[in-house]
């Protein structure tokens, strides 16, 4: 055993005195190392969470720093704590802090965001400044890790255009050891404008494979542009390293969607492909227009759409929704009558060349079950005109039912028959209307046409038409009529017809059967139903066919009647003729003994007796007479007739020369 110094042993207990104060010392200036350092860490954190998240402004009121944990309390995210926090709460050990700048977990409680919306796609929000507009430092994640986050009691306050919308969201997150990661919330709105219900969930593993599921219950957009109602459904993403896009799947329901024009209820909609190329199915029905529902496929950048109709469809609604949906005027409709049954519309959109992002291509048919309409289309849109080809038929058109009656000239109307309508046609549809071109051939069969005072029946024949908006014939094209009323009614006509782009009709070689005659018009020209000036010339016109004709009432005549006349006309107004008739040798019999006596015959007058005397039974060698006048109406008559009336005058001969006003002679009195 060694034996120490005395005087070592006296210095001894000194020695471990100093030691004591020094291992206490150091202990001291650990712990305050620790403390200090994971103070400055712990604000270290805030600073480059709460900045890299993009609250350059964010300032705290308290913060209470222990061994594992900091609690930062009444956090304003900007310099008039208009968003802010309750409390943001981190617990770790210090050790794990230190060396491996590792937080346990995270704690957000009772943060509100006040904030604005009013254009673009996300919101603005007081204090924040999005990282593209400013440098991004680091974010918590990746300067200290931690193993759980947690969000309780978010509130996202927005002033809209729309009025205030609020939005309550609780979420988590949680990672493991491996560096997995899962994720789940719950956002909910509750008032008139934004009602929802949606539960968010997701997950990530270490390699960097990702999914996000998010589940809608009953929602509902209510603003004054986009309305949407009864919103049910799932939508799912996933990614990672290896996809360079999100791979999409959902599906959707909702009761009903207005935004502009678009107008659909019922809608069921499926999803799945990737943003680029997705693949969507949407099923619906058109609100407004009953029987109307919606089938559209959006595959491969290529979308086909069919609109069928049940029942009785009235077309203009379709011509509505197409000028609506281009924003253009549309066509004129006052015209297209409704009636067609179970329309269908498919509509096939081809994908967008590269090379002109653009232009839209589109492939269009239209048909009913009645096959009353059957056309098929190729059409562009450049973003601004609506351009292509249309081709149809052969279809046929019923009077009663959707003829097109704008090919008619104006001034007329359509009042019975049919049409058969083939060719391939171009159009255009832009700022300055619908401009349509032919060459359209239009086969007419037995078709009745109107512009009082004419009126056509049975109108026949083939026309080819140049355009269609406005009509205008390919040359002139012959027309056949059974019968028309010009004033005189006409049968068996034939004629060549031109429409010019001006709305003009030309018609040229006009003849047809008047009681057993013939009746020959020199070319003419109807503009906007009136003609002018039209020379008609009458040859071996029967008179007592005439006279049946004309339905005439307390006359009977015979004999064959030539002559000439000059005819015209406006919409609404009787026939204006002018002319000369004479009967041939060697003449024939006038009987007119009218009951009562008409006004131009009546009086004491000894040559009027005379006349009435003579026209009781008058066998003419001589009859001629000149007209002027509305036909059917008031005339100006001069009459010149030489015969016998064997009963009143024996065998001495009658000359009658009379100038006469009124409804002269029956024959000119058109029984319509």
């Amino acid at each position: 055993m060694t034996m120490l110094d005395p005087i070592e042993q006296e210095k001894n207990p000194r020695r471990m005195k100093r030691a004591g104060i020094v291992a206490i010392g150091l202990t001291l200036f650990v712990f305050l190392l620790f403390m200090f350092s994971g103070s400055f860490l712990a604000r270290l954190a805030f600073h480059s969470a709460i900045n890299g998240a993009g609250f350059p402004n964010a300032h705290y009121e308290n913060a209470r720093f222990g061994t594992s944990g900091v609690t930062f309390e009444r956090v304003a995210l900007d310099t008039d704590s208009f968003s802010t926090i309750e409390t943001i709460s981190a617990t770790y050990s210090l050790p794990g802090l230190l060396f491996r700048g590792k937080i346990d977990t995270l704690s957000l409680k009772n943060a509100v965001l006040t904030g604005e919306w009013r254009s673009g796609p996300i919101p603005a929000i007081a204090g924040w400044i999005p990282n593209s507009q400013t440098p991004s430092p680091p974010s918590l994640p990746e300067v200290f890790p931690f193993a759980a986050l947690t969000i309780e009691n978010l509130r996202l306050d927005l002033d809209t255009q729309e009025g205030g919308i609020t939005l309550l969201a609780n979420a988590a997150l949680s990672t493991t050891a491996d560096g997995d990661a899962a994720f789940q919330a719950n956002i909910e709105g509750k008032q008139y404008q934004l009602s929802i219900k949606a539960g968010l969930s997701g997950k990530k593993t270490a390699d960097g494979q990702w999914s996000l599921e998010a589940n809608i219950e009953n929602g509902r957009v209510n603003l004054e542009s986009f309305k949407f109602s009864r919103i049910d459904g799932w939508i799912t993403a996933s990614g990672g390293p290896g996809t360079p896009e999100p791979t999409l799947s959902g599906q959707l329901t909702a009761g009903k969607l207005a935004a502009g024009w678009i107008q659909m209820q019922s809608l069921t909609a499926s999803l799945d492909g990737t943003p680029d190329a997705p693949h969507l199915i949407v099923n619906g029905a058109a609100a407004g227009v009953p029987g109307l529902a919606l089938a559209a496929e959006l595959r491969d950048g290529a979308l086909s759409a069919t609109l069928s109709a049940s029942g009785k469809t009235d077309l203009r609604d379709y011509l509505t929704l197409t000028a609506k949906i281009l924003n253009r005027p549309p066509p004129p409709m006052q015209t297209i009558p409704k009636g067609f049954s179970a329309l269908t519309l498919r509509l096939n959109r081809e994908p967008t060349p590269a090379d002109r992002p653009t232009l839209r291509r589109y492939s269009l048919s239209l048909s009913d079950a009645e096959k009353t309409l059957d056309a098929y289309s190729d059409l562009m849109w450049d973003g601004n005109t609506l351009a292509g080809t249309i081709q149809t038929g052969p279809i046929s058109l019923d009077a009663a039912g959707p003829l097109f009656p704008t090919l008619l000239p104006e001034g007329w109307k359509l009042v019975g028959g049919t049409a058969d309508i083939q060719g391939q046609i171009a159009m255009a549809y832009d700022t300055s209307g619908l401009r349509i071109d032919g060459p359209m051939k239009i086969k007419l069969k037995d078709v009745d046409l109107d512009s009082a005072p004419a009126r056509i029946e049975g109108a026949e024949g083939s026309f080819v038409f140049d355009s269609l908006t406005p009509p205008v014939t390919t040359g002139f094209q012959k027309l056949a009529i059974a019968q028309a009323d010009i004033g005189l009614p006409i049968e068996q006509i034939t004629a060549n017809i031109k429409i010019d782009p001006s709305g003009v009709l030309t018609v040229q070689g006009a003849s047809g059967d008047f009681a057993n005659g013939r009746i020959e018009a020199a070319p003419f020209e109807i503009h906007g139903g009136s003609f002018q000036g039209v020379e008609v010339r009458l040859s071996g016109v029967d008179l007592k066919r005439a006279v049946k004709a004309f339905r005439a009432r307390d006359i009977s005549l015979s004999g064959i009647l030539d002559g000439g006349m000059t005819l015209s006309g406006k919409p609404g107004e009787p026939v204006y003729a002018q002319g000369r008739i004479e009967a041939r040798a060697p003449g024939g019999l006038v009987r007119y003994a009218p009951d009562p006596v008409p006004a131009f015959l009546a009086g004491d007058d000894p040559g009027l007796e005379t006349a009435r005397l003579a026209l009781e039974n008058l066998a003419y060698e001589a009859l001629s007479v000149d007209f002027k006048g509305p036909l059917g109406g008031d005339m100006e008559t001069h009459l010149i007739a030489r015969g016998y009336n064997s009963k009143a005058f024996g065998d001495r001969p009658v000359e009658l020369n009379l100038n006469l006003q009124g409804a002269i002679l029956p024959l000119f009195q058109l029984a319509r």
